[in-house]
């Protein structure tokens, strides 16, 4: 199933004594509705509505999905230091248009990156930006969520599955960029376990003196393919600081 230039690989290990619908075409339905959440690349997605240049810090309201996640991310990003950022779209938009940008460019694009520049009420279903030209990026986590909500679906159907994707993490963030991706797999949706395996180091460019283009193995185990990726990505940059 694509999404966003990744390739999730769905295999049924046991059908449901009855099937009611085309899981098929339920599955691609989530791709598609996940693509057009997160996908900062496509003009009109709900991610790069709340990306847009401001006036003045407001609330708005935002899709109730695209809440519950960041916010799910924050929780987690909150007990590493805040890793990982979803607020470093300046910084991969500044890297894809200059391979290679002066120290200055740099310093500018980072100043706009930090949680502290994005509040979230996931209760009234609204987030608010508190700098103009923060600028969301959640393209690394589409496919595990994606896994998450399929997983969900085929549990509900009774169905059980492996899914799997290898899944390119912040390579704009290396310059040059670099072919690096993390692993995930839900092993069961009967006893959705997932993992992260082979992640490397992230956001590199960014958030480290020393960028390294060495990968770790590594595995994180969590109820969502969210959780894990966020907690391992976490795990390894505070590990590298």
């Amino acid at each position: 199933i694509p999404l966003m230039g990744d390739t999730i690989t769905v295999t049924i290990t046991q059908l449901p004594i009855t099937q009611t619908s085309d899981v098929n075409a339920r599955l691609h339905m989530i791709a598609k509705r996940v693509d057009f959440l997160l996908n900062s690349q496509r003009t009109g997605s709900e991610i790069n509505l709340h990306s847009r240049p401001i006036e003045a810090p407001h609330w708005r309201r935002a899709n109730a999905d695209l809440v519950n996640l960041l916010a799910q991310i924050k929780s987690i990003a909150d007990k590493h230091r805040g890793y990982p950022h979803i607020t470093a779209g300046s910084v991969a938009d500044l890297l894809q248009a200059s391979p290679s940008p002066t120290p200055e460019q740099l310093k500018e694009a980072k100043q706009y990156v930090g949680w502290r520049w994005l509040e979230l009420d996931p209760s009234k279903e609204a987030m608010q930006k508190n700098h103009a030209k923060t600028k969301l990026n959640v393209d690394f986590l589409a496919s595990a969520y994606a896994m998450d909500l399929m997983a969900d679906y085929l549990q509900s159907q009774q169905f059980k599955a492996t899914l799997s994707v290898a899944t390119p993490i912040h390579t704009t963030f290396y310059n040059p960029p670099q072919a690096v991706s993390a692993n995930l797999v839900v092993e069961d949706t009967n006893s959705f376990h997932s993992c992260v395996t082979h992640l490397p180091a992230i956001q590199a460019a960014l958030l480290t003196k020393q960028p390294s283009t060495s990968t770790q193995a590594t595995c994180a185990s969590s109820e969502h393919a969210v959780n894990a990726l966020v907690e391992a990505i976490g795990q390894r940059m505070i590990a590298r600081r």
